[in-house]
């Protein structure tokens, strides 16, 4: 948690615009619907990000009420990852839904993982943090080409063959080692 929100304050300082930002104060009670897209430039704001690359809509529903914001993500599109196996960029489908609270008090705090705390004085609510975030949880841990958006899409053949040498030389390595158990 303490990475993600260094994150954030990085990105805060490079990504001076508030194109990110829903001005929710002015807003009568109810609900409201916002859109972004996300693109390269989104991914390069975040300079320790995985991902570089993608093309994301997210869509976000806000019901306002008098005490608290209640925000719904919908997030789908795609993001350029590398393939744990050969660690060629391949396109990667990302879709998931998420609900975020927003309560007011004091100072800006983060209660968990989907409830926040925003200072009475805010006029605006920056989500790029959370879109950020919610995109990465949305990955699976293992990716492979097998996932990739593209048919026919496939591990590099000359990476394969170069691990498949590393793992016979490795296991050639492994041969004398047993040989040298024997002297004891």
């Amino acid at each position: 948690t303490e990475f993600l929100i260094l994150q954030f304050f990085k990105m805060k300082l490079n990504n001076s615009n508030n194109d990110y930002e829903i001005p929710y104060k002015n807003l009568k009670d109810g609900f409201h619907n916002f859109e972004f897209i996300l693109g390269d430039a989104f991914f390069e704001g975040f300079e320790l990000s995985e991902i570089k690359k993608g093309q994301i809509a997210a869509a976000i529903e806000l019901e306002k009420k008098t005490d608290m914001l209640v925000l719904a993500f919908n997030i789908s599109g795609y993001v350029e990852v590398a393939c744990d196996i050969c660690l060629e960029k391949f396109k990667m489908a990302v879709s998931t839904s998420r609900v975020l609270y927003v309560k007011f008090g004091q100072a800006d705090q983060e209660v968990s993982e989907d409830v926040l705390i925003l200072a009475y004085a805010s006029n605006a609510f920056d989500c790029s943090h959370y879109l950020y975030e919610f995109i990465h949880l949305a990955l699976p841990m293992r990716r492979t080409h097998e996932m990739s958006m593209v048919s026919g899409d496939c591990c590099d053949i000359e990476m394969i063959k170069q691990l498949e040498a590393l793992k016979e030389r490795k296991s050639s390595n492994l041969h004398y080692w047993e040989e040298l158990k024997k002297l004891k």
